[in-house]
């Protein structure tokens, strides 16, 4: 199953709109596990810790994650957002804007996966 890193704002000025920036996410990230893939949406993952600790600390861990996933979806445009972008081109992930697209990618990724699969499940 693929990783899709969920690049959405989350920072604002005022709780509550950081939590639409959230729901925002969580949206996204909704419609990836619809796709078939795995969501990494950070925005959910640490969105009561705000405050918590060094905000440096969430944002190397997520960086850390992003490298370890197999694509990435835009869902808007911030200052972390870029820097996200910058990591997914140095790594040479694929950078998607609509789920669309994201859905095009996974069935010509995963179909060679799900035929082998198919092929062993015969044979055995």
């Amino acid at each position: 199953m693929k990783l899709v890193f969920i690049a959405s704002p989350f920072r604002a000025h005022t709780d509550w709109q950081r939590a639409e920036n959230v729901r925002h996410a969580e949206r996204i990230a909704l419609q990836v596990w619809q796709a078939g893939a795995c969501a990494v949406c950070p925005q959910a993952m640490s969105q009561h810790f705000h405050g918590e600790g060094p905000d440096q600390r969430y944002l190397d861990g997520y960086i850390s994650l992003l490298r370890r996933c197999d694509a990435v979806i835009v869902g808007g445009q911030s200052d972390g957002v870029a820097r996200e972008l910058e990591v997914a081109a140095e790594q040479g992930l694929p950078v998607f804007r609509e789920v669309g697209e994201l859905i095009g990618w996974l069935d010509r990724e995963e179909a060679p996966l799900f035929a082998n699969a198919l092929r062993r499940a015969e044979a055995g």
